[in-house]
Formats: C-alpha cells, structure tokens, sequence
C-alpha cells in the first residue's frame, strides 16, 4: 500500500482544485447612517447570519451582483460600493471553486426585499456595530461543524478586524 506524502497530497489537492468549476460571489458590509452592518438570516446555511450577498448570474459583473443582492435579500439601495477584499475558497462538498469579492457599501433608502426565491422570503434582518459582528461570527464560528462553514466567517471577521480596522 503507498503511503502519500504531505507534499504528494498537497498536489493531488490542487490538481483535483484546478479541474472544479469557479463560481463568482460577492458579499457586502453594507452601513446604514449609525456606521452599522446589515446581516440576513440564512434559511439554508449552517450558521444562522450572514452579510447579503451570492452568485453572479450569468454576463453580471461582481458590482452589479452586489447591488442585486442588497435589494434582494435586504431591500436596500445602497452607494459608495468599494471592494476591499477577494477570497478564493473550494467546497468539496459542492464541488466547486468560489471567487468572492466582498464590499463596503452605504444603505440609502431601507424598503422591502424583492427576491422573488421562496427560500429568501421573510428572513429577518438585522443591523449591528462592527464589535457585535465580530461576536456573532466568532460565535458562529465556535458552533460550525466544519471548516467549509467556517471560512467565510473568518474572512468577514478579518475583513472587519484586519483589512477595515472597525472591530
């Protein structure tokens, strides 16, 4: 029986990565006026909040993906769209790749979510400080049952902590 080594397993890994199809996805630390983050809750992820956001359809540019995502999940119109981060990750579990590019953003107007997908309708929204996030996702993070769970989790927290200094 052969025995592979790190380095062997480390390029089976990348070799199996590379052969995956790459889904693009955005993510948005959307403010309101009191410097708070909109979060949605999750009907079908494993942690219950998450910032809105989700995959680019087909011929959308990541910007105009955010904008969509924000006023379906949230219902808000936001301004001031600025990317501050991009996170490659692989789901095993899913088979693919993920390319989020995640994004600072202004609410101006709070409406009502227009997502039209039943598994989006009447979750709760809620808005914290950026020290409440952090919280929330460590706590999030304590309770995923695995670590496909946990990073995007950990990069909002890095994000927040590191890259905006706001936690």
């Amino acid at each position: 029986m052969h025995h592979f080594t790190d380095t062997e397993l480390f390029e089976i890994k990348n070799e199996i990565n590379s052969s995956l199809p790459v889904r693009n996805m955005t993510r948005v630390f959307v403010f309101d006026d009191g410097q708070r983050i909109g979060l949605v809750e999750s009907k079908w992820s494993p942690h219950p909040y998450d910032l809105p956001g989700g995959g680019c359809d087909e011929g959308e540019t990541f910007d105009e993906c955010a904008i969509r995502e924000c006023a379906e999940e949230m219902g808000v119109e936001v301004t001031n769209l600025s990317s501050v981060a991009v996170s490659d990750r692989s789901d095993m579990g899913q088979c693919q790749n993920f390319h989020i590019v995640f994004f600072t953003a202004r609410a101006t107007e709070k409406g009502t979510p227009t997502s039209t997908d039943p598994r989006e309708q009447g979750r709760n929204i809620i808005w914290l400080t950026p020290p409440e996030v952090v919280a929330l996702m460590n706590t999030q993070i304590a309770e995923a049952q695995n670590v496909d769970y946990e990073r995007p989790l950990r990069a909002i927290v890095h994000i927040l902590t590191g890259v905006l200094g706001l936690a």
